[in-house]
């Protein structure tokens, strides 16, 4: 790639190619790589490091990196969910020295470039962005600017170009999964939530119903895990694996598993 990057999205686009984009990166000297217009607006007091808005293209058949146009707001711990017309919407994004954005951008393959969209109601990061069998995005949890998780939701409508509430969650989630299923609900699973000065890892799940716009609890899965990766099986069945969960004295890797059986 034309930057390092971490904490970035790449997202397969309609034509086969790869879009990569935003992150952190840890040489001041790569922050305008990639075509951005500018320096980056954010340097990570802790660490030195730089929020980019660059992004770039992978080409499957020639198996190189091209840069493209640059985001509007630099951003890591974002989403970035293809759409039906084949754009890209990225939105959110957060972390330490900034607060979480409501702004979201859309990225046209066709022009390279990227454009603002309606905003959300929350600022949020470290969500989720799923999108609907009916084009729209379900937007699920994440973290607030406040350092508190939410329980708030939000679909984006490409019709109209705007976010509307629904929901909310049973509980409040960062670093969950989200899942389509094959019937079109989407399962929520695990992740992590804080009130004030107690946090806990979730074993709950919780499933969305785009007809009601509602969560329904979908019970528990065994083991307390966040960050942990779901992928939906060819028989409708949800695989959801590792991640971290809740030891006798702190955090630990899991190695576990466990399916779910809609």
């Amino acid at each position: 790639m034309g930057a390092t990057r971490q904490s970035h999205a790449a997202t397969l686009l309609a034509d086969g190619r790869v879009l990569v984009v935003g992150g952190l990166t840890s040489d001041t000297s790569e922050a305008d790589a990639g075509g951005s217009t500018g320096p980056t607006t954010f340097i990570l007091a802790a660490t030195g490091a730089n929020v980019l808005k660059t992004a770039e293209l992978y080409d499957p058949a020639s198996g190189t990196f091209s840069p493209t146009g640059s985001m509007i707001d630099p951003r890591h711990q974002f989403t970035a969910t293809l759409l039906v017309d084949g754009q890209v919407l990225v939105l959110g994004g957060g972390g330490e020295a900034y607060s979480s954005r409501t702004s979201a951008e859309l990225y046209d393959p066709g022009t390279g470039t990227f454009a603002r969209t309606g905003s959300m109601a929350k600022a949020r990061w470290l969500h989720t962005a799923t999108r609907l069998v009916d084009g729209r995005v379900l937007i699920a949890g994440g973290r607030s600017p406040n350092d508190r998780t939410l329980a708030s939701v939000e679909i984006y409508d490409p019709a109209s170009g705007s976010f509307s509430t629904v929901g909310p969650l049973a509980e409040s989630r960062q670093q969950h999964t989200a899942t389509l299923l094959a019937d079109g609900r989407v399962l929520i699973a695990g992740g992590y939530t804080q009130d004030q000065d107690s946090w806990n890892v979730l074993a709950s799940t919780e499933i969305f119903d785009p007809v009601t716009e509602h969560f329904v609890s979908a019970g528990p899965m065994g083991d307390a895990r966040q960050r942990a990766v779901a992928a939906l099986l060819d028989d409708g069945r949800v695989l959801v694996a590792g991640g971290t969960g809740i030891g006798t004295e702190d955090l630990v890797l899991l190695n576990s598993a466990v399916l779910y059986q809609p």
